[in-house]
C-alpha cells in the first residue's frame, strides 16, 4: 500500500482524537505558507522503556519523503526519582530534530509527546513533575507547541491507535465504515447493539509494551462479545467517516512485559527477605531488577521448570483479570511490540519451520518457552534480555492461551513498524 493511499485513508478517521486538531490547523498553515519548503511532524513517543523520536519529512502532496529515528533509553519512568534526568533525555532528542531542521521551519512544525503506561504505573505526582520538566523543555525547543501537546495517553487511546493503524495500512478499515450506517446523530450515545456483519475484514490488533497490554477490535456479534463483558470498560466508540464505529477495546496496565516480570516473580511465592526465589531462572542464577517505581528487586533461579513458570504466569494473568474473548478466534490478529521483539530476537520463525513470512503461532511461543526454560546457566547469553527469555515467552504463551483463550494452532502476524507514532502522525494530516 502506497504512502499517498494511507494518507488518502487518514482523512477516513476524521475526528476520533480531538486533542491532534490543532495539529492539522498547524499543517495546513504551514502548508500554505510554506509552499517551497519542507514540511515535518515530530512525534515523541514516550514509551515504558525507551522515548523515541520520529521526525516525519513530507512533500509538498503530504507524501512522507523521510523519517529520521532516534530513541533514548530508559524510558521517562525510569527518572521517577530524578525528572530533570527525563527532562535531559528527551532534550537529546529535540537536539537531534533541531539539527535537522532550520529555524525559519521550526516554528511551524508542530510536535507533540505523549507517554504511555509507564507514566501510568507511577504514582501522580512523580508523573506529573517528570511532565512539567519535559512540557517546559519542549516550549522552549522553538517547534510549533499547542498548549494539549505534551501528555499521558490513555490505555484506551493506545489500543484505538493500534487498531487504526494496522487496519488503515493493510486497506482493511473501509470493510466496516462502508457496511456500518449508525450516525453520531442516531446513535444517541451508542446505547442500542449493532451486529457485525460477514463481510467485515478488519483484523484485530494486540500491543504488548513494557508496562501494559491492549486487545482492540471490531466484533463480529458485538452482542456475543458484549454479553460477557462490561460494556462501559471494554467498548470504546470511534467516529470514522461520520459513522460511529464500536470496538471491543481494553488496556491491562501491568501487563505489560516489564511490568510482569516482577510480578510474575512475586507470584511464584518464595521471598526471604533478600531474594524473590524464581522458577523461571536456572538454579542458582542471579540477576538484579528495576521496577517503574525504582525499586529493586533481587532475583534467584529455583530449578527452571516451564511448567513452575508457567502456573506462576497463570497466576499473574488471573490478577490482572484478563477476559478471555471467544470472538478473537475468529479475527486475524497482527501483534506489535514486545509479541514482535521477542519472536524476532529468537528467531522464532526459522527454528520452528513456518514458511509464512511474519507469521507465527500461538504453540509456537510456547515451544520457544519451553526450550528456553531448560537452559541452563552457562548457555544463557550476554544480551540484556537473555536471562529473561523462560519467563517472558511464558507470559506471552500465558497471556494468549490462558488469557485471551487462544489455541496453539492460532496464527499470529508479527509486526513492529507500525506504531502509535505513525497512528499519530497520520492523524495530523487526516482532514487535509
Amino acid at each position: 500500500m502506497s504512502v499517498g493511499s494511507v494518507v488518502d485513508l487518514a482523512v477516513v478517521f476524521h475526528a476520533a482524537v480531538a486533542p491532534f486538531s490543532w495539529l492539522t490547523n498547524s499543517l495546513t498553515c504551514s502548508c500554505r505558507k510554506w509552499q517551497n519548503r519542507n514540511l515535518y511532524v515530530a512525534v515523541i513517543d514516550g514509551g515504558s522503556t525507551g522515548t523515541r523520536l520520529h521526525l516525519f519529512k513530507y512533500k509538498q502532496n503530504f507524501e512522507i519523503e523521510n523519517e529520521y529515528f532516534k530513541e533514548v533509553k530508559p524510558g521517562l519512568s525510569g527518572f521517577s526519582m530524578n525528572p530533570e534526568g527525563a527532562a535531559n533525555s528527551v532534550q537529546e532528542l529535540l537536539d537531534v530534530a533541531l539539527e535537522l531542521t532550520s529555524p525559519v521551519e521550526r516554528c511551524h512544525i508542530p510536535i507533540i509527546l505523549k507517554a504511555t503506561a509507564g507514566l501510568r504505573l507511577l504514582p501522580d505526582n512523580q508523573s506529573e513533575n517528570i511532565l512539567k520538566l519535559v512540557r517546559d523543555r519542549i516550549r522552549k525547543s522553538g517547534f510549533f507547541v499547542d498548549d494539549n501537546a505534551v501528555g499521558v495517553l490513555s490505555g484506551v487511546d493506545e489500543g484505538v491507535f493500534s487498531w487504526v493503524t494496522v487496519n488503515l495500512l493493510l486497506d482493511r478499515l473501509k470493510t466496516v465504515v462502508s457496511k456500518n450506517t449508525k450516525t453520531p446523530e442516531a446513535a444517541s450515545g451508542l446505547k442500542t447493539v449493532q451486529i457485525g456483519d460477514k463481510e467485515d475484514l478488519t483484523v484485530a490488533s494486540l500491543d504488548l509494551g513494557g508496562g501494559s497490554t491492549q486487545v482492540t477490535f471490531h466484533p463480529q456479534l458485538l452482542t456475543q462479545v458484549s454479553a460477557d463483558s462490561d460494556r462501559q470498560h471494554f467498548f470504546h466508540a470511534v467516529n470514522i467517516d461520520g459513522k460511529l464505529i464500536e470496538l471491543y477495546t481494553h488496556s491491562y496496565l501491568g501487563g505489560g512485559l516489564i511490568a510482569a516480570r516482577i510480578g510474575i516473580t512475586k507470584e511464584d511465592g518464595l521471598f526471604n527477605g533478600k531474594y524473590y526465589f524464581s522458577e523461571c531462572f536456572p538454579d542458582g542464577y542471579h540477576l538484579e531488577a528495576i521496577d517503574y517505581a525504582g525499586r529493586k528487586w533481587n532475583i534467584i533461579g529455583n530449578a527452571s521448570s516451564f511448567d513452575g513458570c508457567f502456573r506462576a504466569a497463570n497466576r499473574y494473568i488471573r490478577k490482572l483479570n484478563v477476559r478471555l474473548i471467544s470472538d478473537l478466534k475468529n479475527k486475524d490478529i497482527y501483534a506489535f511490540s514486545y509479541f514482535y521483539e521477542r519472536a524476532n530476537q529468537l528467531k522464532l520463525l526459522t527454528s520452528f519451520g513456518n514458511n509464512r513470512p511474519g507469521v507465527i503461532s500461538v504453540g509456537d511461543y510456547k515451544n520457544a518457552a519451553q526450550k528456553a526454560c531448560s537452559a541452563r546457566s552457562d548457555q544463557i547469553g550476554p544480551e540484556h534480555w537473555q536471562p529473561w527469555k523462560c519467563l517472558d515467552l511464558t507470559f506471552i504463551y500465558s497471556l494468549l492461551h490462558t488469557g485471551y483463550g487462544l489455541g496453539d494452532t492460532k496464527s499470529i502476524n508479527r509486526e513492529n513498524d507500525l506504531g502509535r507514532a505513525r497512528t499519530a502522525d497520520l492523524l495530523c494530516v487526516r482532514q487535509m
